[in-house]
């Protein structure tokens, strides 16, 4: 048996018949459909909720499960993601983060009421909502009832935070799980080298699952333990293997991790 559902094929936007086709004959779900938005700015709003309709609407219409929602970044901060995890001098306004909070309820709602899609936040190393801080923040100025968090464990290594630690903590919070395996040694040379996050990822820094440093059995009982439901995605930006191959490794580690 192999994966059981895919995540976001905005490829497919405006062929719904198509993507629902691509679904039955390969027999899987669509776990999450995917937006990034600039979520933080007045003059944005209006045009990323318009949006935000249309692709909930395509998302809902071939069965996705879950909406992920995602902050826009800027090339300094994918440049200079990591580097400084507790002292980061770029990020929002006290009054960027009130409109950022309130844009991601109203997103929240707009796809809930409207389109019956649960809705996850997701934390992701180079934007807005890169550190603990930043990830805190958002957490505690959204509403729990209708936004979850999308939880990536190497995004959270990679911006300072002790994964199992952050699924614990939040464990009630967390709608959307990806694993995602880390080359630890190369990261910390990555830092001390002050070199970018695109130059981690194609040194093959994210790796297949049980290749890195990661203990995603720890996650995977914190997972158990809460009675965690929902989907659990793998992700590898960069392998130098076969694509298959690559993605066959970690289905076949993840298979184990949840057998035990």
């Amino acid at each position: 048996m192999g994966y059981v559902g895919l995540e976001g094929v905005r490829e497919y936007m405006g062929n719904a018949p198509g993507l629902r086709e691509l679904l039955r004959h390969d027999g899987i779900s669509l776990a999450a459909g995917y937006f990034l938005a600039n979520w933080f700015e007045p003059n944005y709003r209006t045009v990323e909720l318009a949006r935000l309709r249309r692709l909930s609407e395509f998302y809902a219409s071939v069965d996705a499960e879950i909406m992920i929602l995602a902050s826009a970044g800027s090339p300094r901060r994918i440049a200079t993601a990591g580097l400084n995890p507790d002292d980061r001098a770029d990020g929002l306004t006290d009054y960027q983060w009130g409109y950022f909070c309130e844009s991601l309820n109203l997103a929240a709602d707009i796809c809930s009421d409207e389109f019956n899609l649960p809705v996850a936040f997701k934390q992701h190393a180079g934007t807005y909502v890169e550190t603990a801080f930043e990830t805190e923040k958002m957490l505690a100025d959204t509403n729990p009832a209708t936004l979850k968090i999308a939880a990536d464990t190497g995004h959270l290594f990679y911006a300072g935070m002790e994964p199992i630690e952050f699924f614990q903590r939040n464990i009630d919070r967390i709608g959307y799980v990806t694993f995602r395996d880390v080359n630890t040694d190369l990261f910390y040379e990555t830092m001390d080298e002050k070199a970018g996050m695109q130059e981690f990822i194609l040194q093959e820094g994210f790796t297949e699952l049980g290749a890195g440093s990661m203990d995603l059995a720890a996650v995977v009982t914190c997972l158990k333990n809460g009675n965690y439901g929902g989907w659990i995605t793998v992700t590898q930006d960069y392998s130098l293997r076969d694509a298959a191959v690559a993605a066959g490794n970690s289905l076949e580690h993840l298979q184990m991790l949840i057998a035990k």
